[in-house]
Parts: C-alpha cells; sequence; structure tokens
C-alpha cells in the first residue's frame, strides 16, 4: 500500500492509465493480508495463497503502459519514465538480490519508485 502513495504523482499525471495503475497498486496490499491468511483455507479458497508474484506482475506490466502513455503525452524529462517503465524489472531483481521474497522486491521496488517520482514533472497533469 505505501507502494501505491509513492507513486502517486506519478499516476495523477496520466489519467485512467495512472488512476487504474494506482488502484491495483492500493489493492494489492489487502490482497497479500488475504494471501497469509489463506496458506490454512480449505480448498478452493487456498488458491489464493501465493498470489504476491502475481501481483507484482501486473503491478509491473501497468507501470510499462503507464511509461507508454507518459511519453506519448511527451512527458519530460524521459529517464523517471523509463525508470518507472522498468518497474517489473526491478521487482524482479529484487527477488533475486534478496533470498526472502517478496520483501526484496518490494524494497528495490519502492526505491525504484522513490527515484523516479523524485524527478517526475507533476505539472504535466
Amino acid at each position: 500500500m505505501l507502494l501505491a502513495f509513492a507513486m502517486r504523482p506519478i499516476t495523477t499525471t496520466l489519467g485512467v492509465t495512472g488512476a487504474i495503475t494506482f488502484w491495483v497498486t492500493l489493492a494489492s496490499g489487502p490482497m497479500v493480508i488475504v494471501s497469509y491468511l489463506a496458506r490454512d483455507w480449505p480448498h478452493p479458497l487456498r488458491a489464493l495463497w501465493g498470489i504476491e508474484p502475481f501481483l507484482l506482475i501486473a503491478i509491473g506490466l501497468l507501470a510499462i503502459v503507464c511509461a507508454i502513455a507518459a511519453f506519448r503525452r511527451g512527458i519530460r524529462p524521459r529517464w523517471p519514465i523509463v525508470r518507472f517503465g522498468a518497474l517489473l524489472a526491478f521487482f524482479i531483481g529484487g527477488a533475486v538480490l534478496f533470498a526472502y521474497y517478496p520483501h526484496g522486491s518490494m524494497v528495490i521496488g519502492g526505491l525504484a519508485v522513490a527515484a523516479s517520482v523524485g524527478w517526475w514533472d507533476t505539472r504535466s497533469r
């Protein structure tokens, strides 16, 4: 959920695409809690256990869509856009770098979002 609020300055400049990315990222927080609880639930609800990688993939893919939208809108400078669009790669790198998944992915992804937000032109709404 903190990741959603951290990326809010970016997502507010991208219209519907940004709004979808924000809400999916925000909703992933409670879904992680459900995932942890679902470990001992009966079938078919137990299928919710381990949903975190799919949530991170969805957020990473939506970040790519946001980066494309930002390029099409002509937002400058370009390198924060590229970094935000590479969020999926940062998630994967965090999973490889840290042995404890998904926390490493979230730490590296959060740092990437923070670095992108710092140079994002929020006047491009």
